[in-house]
């Protein structure tokens, strides 16, 4: 992995990840109550990936900005907690193309079960940054 595939990120800019992931989740929830799976899908995968930002900010001070297929391994990285986050990113990445770029309609047990990936992710990155930063 070359370090042109990361970014600097500050513990400020970390919380605004983690903060941003919390959003996502909201909106991916709501998508979810409503039977708009896609959107369920696709918004916890931007949850995760900003779950994992979070993780990576706080934990090694970059987030990864390369192939979204390399980034769980990136955030792995990142200690216990990064390995945990990238256990959900490898659950969730696999249906970016399918929930955001396809006519193809994502199943209610993949929007469901993301849904449940983008809830652990946010809660690891809530916890890491809760640590680093007490409010």
């Amino acid at each position: 992995m070359a370090r042109d595939d990361t970014v600097p990120l500050t513990r400020a800019d970390a919380i605004a990840h983690c903060d941003q992931a919390g959003e996502y989740l909201r909106a991916a929830e709501h998508s979810l109550e409503i039977g708009d799976l896609n959107a369920a899908t696709g918004t916890a995968i931007d949850a995760g990936i900003n779950a994992a930002d979070a993780v990576a900010g706080i934990n090694l001070g970059r987030r990864w900005k390369g192939a979204h297929e390399q980034a769980s391994r990136f955030v792995s990285g990142a200690g216990v907690d990064g390995r945990d986050v990238a256990k959900e990113l490898r659950r969730l990445l696999p249906l970016k193309t399918q929930s955001q770029y396809s006519a193809a309609r994502v199943s209610l047990t993949k929007a469901t079960s993301s849904v449940d990936a983008a809830r652990r992710a946010v809660a690891i990155a809530r916890r890491v940054v809760s640590r680093a930063h007490p409010r």
